[in-house]
């Protein structure tokens, strides 16, 4: 995502969301000691990175939508794991569509250029509270 973002315009949280979106974050992967969320003790865990789950999704067809489970289980086999932590996918997902928003408002894109539409809404999960509008965002853009 090549940004050439005035930062000065920017309000104190959407440099925040700037900052932390533009950090260097490496994948890792961890072998777990203990049972966590979905996965089991012995399973290699993939801590994955918000850069690499917008690259995920670009590549994903228009057409389809993937849940959490799913993109955390790809996203898992690429690197050679058996799944991804839903605690920083979650926070990485919503990372990456804050980052997207931003994007979209200072550059005066006609849609964000991370296509998160294509990612199923989960009514249920915490991702989206904190996002504005964010049931309105998806009927705007998804199609693109």
């Amino acid at each position: 995502m090549g940004m050439n973002l005035d930062i000065t315009k920017l309000s104190i949280d959407e440099l925040k969301i700037f900052k932390k979106f533009n950090r260097e974050f490496l994948p890792k992967i961890k072998k777990l000691d203990f049972n966590f969320a979905d996965m089991k003790k012995g399973e290699l865990m993939l801590i994955s990175t918000p850069k690499d789950i917008i690259k995920f999704i670009k590549e994903t067809p228009s057409t389809k939508k993937y849940n959490f489970k799913n993109i955390r289980l790809k996203l898992a086999k690429k690197s050679k794991a058996d799944n991804t932590c839903p605690v920083t996918f979650g926070i990485f997902l919503r990372l990456a569509i804050d980052y997207s928003l931003i994007e979209t408002k200072y550059l005066k894109l006609e849609y964000p250029n991370f296509p998160f539409w294509r990612v199923e809404y989960d009514k249920k999960g915490n991702v989206y509270k904190k996002i504005k509008n964010f049931k309105n965002l998806l009927k705007k853009y998804d199609g693109y």
